[in-house]
């Protein structure tokens, strides 16, 4: 029994169910019910553990795993801990933060570079032998727990059934508090459950597309595209629709879904420009109506600021210096860390589609292609990434693809 539960493929499905799916499920309840259990350094313990067993016994065919391409890899993250490691003892460096926090950084970027490097390499044994029948359940569980949230939430909103399939967790941030504050809800449930979703379903996608089961895959990227949309999160859902579009459907399919996507719109136009006025405005490109994207340009100018006047060294949480919301975009870093280590991650970025260009007639190239088109929009344009946790999801795709390349030149 030891040895099953430590051979690759289980130790796989446990470290991947601990990213996707305990997170998916997991923030859902921590949010309605308060449960302790279920929140991110519980998970990132867990997958350090897990990482520490594949590391111990899998260590020779890890080093087999990496070679001298994600170097660039290591040099950004080890500049990151290294830079982290010499702030502490910097006392006018961030001073806003104390240095039991940088230590708390520090600690929890190694960790998770650590789960970076075992998740890339379990994802290997994943794609070769998890099979569809396992990843429908998952996938139809995670829709059983997201339907109850946004029903319990929306009763609680005072709504019934109907705004929760139609409108889902959008709500008036001004009524938030009002409705909502016993039912755990926290604005932005949508950033972690929303990009878990959609890479866990491009990977679901991509099984389904490879046993041709064309019907079955029209079915769940029409009804995936539904859940984010419930889900509120509209840079996800954007960047899923355009990665999964270009790099999953054929003409046909493409064709079909813009009927379908463009059909059931009109007839709820008002709708949801009353009760989700946030997505109507990003569909219809309303930025002056637009309460978030108005706030966003100016948190954007106002944190651009801070980067021109510590460009070279960055600081630590500097939009908490300046009284300011993050900045939604890659831009995160360079506040962060300046521009030398800004521009390590950028030379990864471009590396990464160099890589990709290379792999174009390999049999995963649509696997591949959309899940880094979509973190790196994601990334780039809608999501706060200065914490190493939130760049696992393009680590994996990015260290996954090293490998693929790897092993197409040896053969």
């Amino acid at each position: 029994m030891i040895n099953k539960f430590l051979s690759h493929y289980y130790i796989s499905i446990f470290s991947f169910g601990l990213l996707f799916i305990y997170q998916m499920i997991g923030v859902a309840i921590h949010k309605q019910f308060g449960f302790g259990f279920f929140y991110w350094p519980v998970q990132e313990y867990l997958l350090l553990i897990l990482s520490l067993i594949t590391i111990l016994g899998f260590k020779e065919k890890i080093f087999q795993f990496y070679d001298k391409s994600s170097l660039i890899f290591h040099i950004y993250f080890l500049s990151i801990i290294s830079f982290l490691f010499v702030y502490i003892f910097v006392e006018n460096y961030s001073n806003h933060i104390m240095n039991s926090e940088k230590s708390i950084i520090l600690f929890e970027t190694i960790i998770w570079y650590i789960i970076s490097l075992v998740l890339a390499f379990n994802l290997k044994e994943l794609n070769k032998n998890i099979t569809i029948k396992l990843l429908t359940i998952i996938y139809f569980i995670v829709l059983l727990f997201f339907f109850i949230y946004i029903i319990k939430l929306n009763a609680k909103y005072g709504a019934d059934i109907f705004r929760a399939l139609i409108v889902g967790a959008n709500f008036d941030s001004s009524r938030i508090n009002q409705f909502l504050s016993a039912s755990g809800y926290v604005k932005g449930f949508h950033l972690y459950f929303s990009p878990m979703f959609s890479i866990f379903s491009i990977f679901y996608l991509y099984k389904i597309k490879e046993n041709n089961k064309n019907i079955s895959f029209f079915i769940i990227y029409i009804l995936s595209i539904y859940i984010l949309f419930l889900a509120s999160g509209r840079g996800s859902l954007l960047a899923f629709t355009f990665s999964t579009f270009l790099f999953m459907t054929n003409i046909k399919t493409k064709i079909i879904s813009l009927f379908i996507i463009v059909f059931t719109f009109l007839p709820f136009a008002n709708y949801i420009e009353e009760h989700n006025p946030r997505f109507y405005n990003a569909i219809t490109l309303n930025v002056e109506d637009d309460p978030s994207a108005i706030g966003r340009i100016k948190d954007f100018n106002h944190n651009m600021e801070y980067i021109e006047n510590n460009l070279l060294v960055g600081g630590l949480r500097g939009y908490f210096e300046i009284n300011s919301a993050y900045i939604h975009s890659a831009l995160a870093i360079l506040q962060e860390y300046g521009i030398l280590i800004f521009l390590i991650f950028i030379s990864m970025i471009i590396h990464s589609g160099i890589i990709f260009l290379k792999l174009k007639n390999h049999p995963q190239f649509i696997f591949i292609g959309s899940w880094l088109s979509y973190v790196i929009i994601d990334m780039a344009l809608f999501k706060y990434i200065h914490e190493f946790k939130t760049m696992i999801l393009f680590s994996i795709i990015y260290l996954y693809m090293l490998n693929l390349n790897k092993e197409k030149n040896v053969v």
